[in-house]
């Protein structure tokens, strides 16, 4: 498909009003002045990403009872075939364990997963469930490919679940704008785009344009991973794609793996998207990553947070240039690192923030082994972010989505 008929396709397929995106719970949901959303969160099954994905959440275990290799070597050695014995066994048991504690056999069950272990206490609750594509940074496909997840979710839709999906997309995939088209099918539409630039690619990469244009003009929010490095392209090759990347490669910024997802994570490579679409609405998910909230405790440079927040506080001529760039705080809500007394701290000392910064879990990535735990830490949390509450759980995500309360009649 060309990028003229995508676009084309896209403008009258697509409705602008993004209420015409989700379904009737949901806007019951919506109407409930105790609403809580989570805006990063996960429900894919064990056949919907590939099996390096699991590797790498058990790969801290690993690392615990033996294996003294990386998780890019892992990853290689698993793909060649070069794994000893031992390793296998440990893999295997790992594995086994992280089935036997998730049932992850469908969406479904993990949807239901996630409400009866951790958020049953919340009854008005919204879930954004963030779609993953690994299978180019990862050179290895899912069991499931993405046009059958699509219509998986679509199923979860038509059964009025009360989600938000969010389409990932990833611009060296031939299909990507069929699929796109496929899940903002008109009947059980999705309703965001997730992106991933830690697998290989720029934000600004000129193949994902189009979409940056529909999601502009159709009012449609992207979430755009800003944190950990745990997932990243694989290879060394993607730096050899991009002019910049090659640069940054011969100067030892891409040659790790950790490097690599640093590199492409990094907030500033969205700023030309931005000033080519300034209207985007845009969340940056785990605002900056645990690592830079460690930083900013110990009085250290944060460079992804500082990034974040020039990029929310630009204006001119008094007018923010970028309004609805957003942020979440997911995955760093871990009760013993307390990063969430860090989190007031910054908003109490920069209101814009107090507007801006969303309430995420990374369900089910965070503590996959430990639901209680993290139930635990998401009311720990709750608990001392007051007197920002209601913003941090709702208000702020409710503006992110174009879904705030103000835009509907029947809404109270």
């Amino acid at each position: 498909m060309t990028t003229e008929e995508f676009i084309t396709r896209a403008k009258n397929g697509i409705s602008e009003n993004p209420y015409d995106r989700i379904n009737n719970s949901v806007k019951e949901i919506l109407q409930k002045k105790d609403l809580i959303i989570d805006v990063h969160a996960h429900i894919f099954d064990e056949k919907s990403v590939p099996s390096p994905y699991l590797q790498a959440r058990i790969f801290d275990f690993l690392k615990n009872i033996g294996y003294r290799g990386t998780l890019e070597q892992l990853i290689e050695e698993d793909a060649e075939r070069r794994l000893n014995r031992r390793i296998k066994f440990l893999m295997f048991l790992a594995g086994k364990i992280l089935s036997t504690i998730l049932p992850i056999k469908s969406r479904e069950k993990m949807y239901h997963y996630y409400r009866k272990n951790i958020t049953i206490e919340y009854k008005h609750f919204i879930f954004i469930s963030l779609m993953m594509d690994i299978e180019k940074g990862w050179k290895s496909p899912p069991e499931k490919l993405i046009p059958e997840q699509i219509e998986e979710i679509k199923e979860l839709l038509k059964k009025d679940y009360p989600i938000l999906p969010f389409f990932a997309v990833d611009p060296r995939k031939d299909d990507l704008y069929d699929n796109f088209l496929n899940a903002f099918s008109e009947e059980n539409s999705f309703f965001g785009v997730k992106v991933y630039p830690a697998l290989g690619y720029f934000p600004n990469d000129e193949r994902l344009h189009p979409i940056y244009k529909i999601c502009e003009q159709k009012d449609i929010p992207i979430t755009t991973h800003c944190g950990g490095s745990l997932i990243a392209a694989v290879s060394k090759d993607v730096c050899n794609n991009y002019p910049e990347t090659r640069q940054a490669f011969e100067t030892g910024n891409c040659a790790g793996y950790k490097e690599r997802a640093a590199f492409f994570n990094h907030p500033k490579l969205w700023e030309p998207v931005l000033k080519e679409y300034p209207d985007l609405r845009l969340n940056f998910g785990h605002f900056g990553g645990m690592d830079d909230w460690k930083n900013l405790k110990k009085g250290l440079k944060a460079d992804r947070i500082e990034k974040i927040i020039e990029l929310m506080s630009q204006k001119t001529n008094n007018e923010y240039n970028y309004k609805h760039v957003y942020t979440d705080f997911s995955y760093n809500l871990k009760k013993k690192d307390r990063q969430i007394y860090v989190l007031k701290d910054e908003l109490n000392k920069t209101p814009l923030l107090q507007k801006k910064v969303m309430f995420g879990t990374d369900y089910w990535v965070v503590n996959p082994l430990a639901p209680k735990r993290l139930k635990k830490e998401i009311i720990f949390a709750f608990e001392n972010i007051h007197p920002y509450y209601k913003e941090f759980t709702q208000t702020n995500a409710l503006n992110f989505l174009g879904l705030d309360k103000s835009n509907q009649d029947y809404i109270t």
